[in-house]
């Protein structure tokens, strides 16, 4: 969940242009701040996430917002290569996002 700041401006974007599909503001959001990851939603950390989780590939570069060092469990554990949102406060429909890794965004996956 997003600090309330954070919030207060992507609903103040979806307020003041509400032609732009709130997934396309949410999405954006996710996309320019990255996301932080709780150590019990990384694939590869003891009583982590199970299931189906293609954990996130990492080639010549990444848009991750930390080098891999500096990542630590994030990267070690392996966060997923993209999360799909739904539903929720804001009703999205189905929306892919494709991980940046932020240990400082607001938004946290647990």
């Amino acid at each position: 969940m997003p600090s309330s700041s954070r919030t207060a401006l992507v609903e103040d974007l979806m307020g003041r242009f509400p032609e732009v599909p709130r997934e396309a503001v949410i999405k954006e959001d996710l996309l320019r701040g990255g996301m932080a990851f709780d150590e019990s939603a990384l694939s590869g950390s003891v009583g982590g996430a199970t299931g189906d989780v293609k954990p996130k590939s990492y080639f010549i570069f990444s848009f991750d917002h930390r080098t891999l060092p500096e990542l630590g469990a994030a990267a070690l554990n392996r966060p997923p290569e993209e999360v799909v949102l739904t539903g929720g406060p804001y009703g999205l429909r189905r929306t892919v996002v494709s991980v940046r890794v932020n240990p400082d965004s607001p938004y946290v996956v647990r």
